[in-house]
């Protein structure tokens, strides 16, 4: 399932916000800016500098520290700039940034961040805050240079209803 079809799939659900963890230069994030319900808000994190710090289960070298920094906070504004609800918070999710949504549920979240430590908050934090329905897309789930994403996946997600062995996307 490509994401417009999860979008589409989660967009007449009764509630919930949209989320993406790693946005890079805004390129799935105006696809989901676009998609979603006009009423819902869209959060989107990054630390815009790229990679910071690996950790025992990535490869360093398929992306090192600064991987993916030609980008930028203002950048990204400007892209969706266009769409309403759409809050950009900058900084690091492995250091309790995602605490700023507690109290609100989810009906889409994309997590995009290709190592284990982020993976792994992204899912703690947003697999108790999806609403029933709701879709997390796992970008970097059973790639080969992402061996840490998988990790957190595998590690979090195997107590629940978690369609990853076949398909990167899990459904609350």
């Amino acid at each position: 399932m490509i994401i417009q079809e999860m979008l589409a799939q989660v967009r007449n659900l009764d509630s919930g916000d949209y989320a993406e963890c790693g946005v890079y230069q805004g390129m799935s994030a105006e696809i989901i800016a676009a998609s979603k319900h006009q009423d819902s808000f869209l959060y989107l994190f990054d630390t815009f500098k790229g990679h910071i710090g690996h950790g025992e289960f990535d490869h360093e070298t398929s992306h090192p520290d600064g991987n993916y920094s030609d980008t930028s906070l203002e950048q990204v504004k400007e892209r969706l700039k266009a769409f309403p609800n759409v809050i950009i918070i900058s900084g690091d999710i492995r250091k309790g940034i995602l605490n700023v949504l507690d109290g609100r549920k989810f009906r889409f979240v994309n997590v995009d961040v290709d190592l284990y430590e982020p993976t792994y908050a992204a899912i703690k934090f947003f697999k108790s805050h999806m609403v029933s329905g709701g879709i997390m897309r796992l970008d970097d789930y059973r790639i080969d240079d992402c061996p840490g994403a998988t990790k957190a996946a595998d590690e979090l997600l195997e107590e629940i209803n978690f369609v990853g062995h076949q398909v990167s996307w899990w459904t609350a």
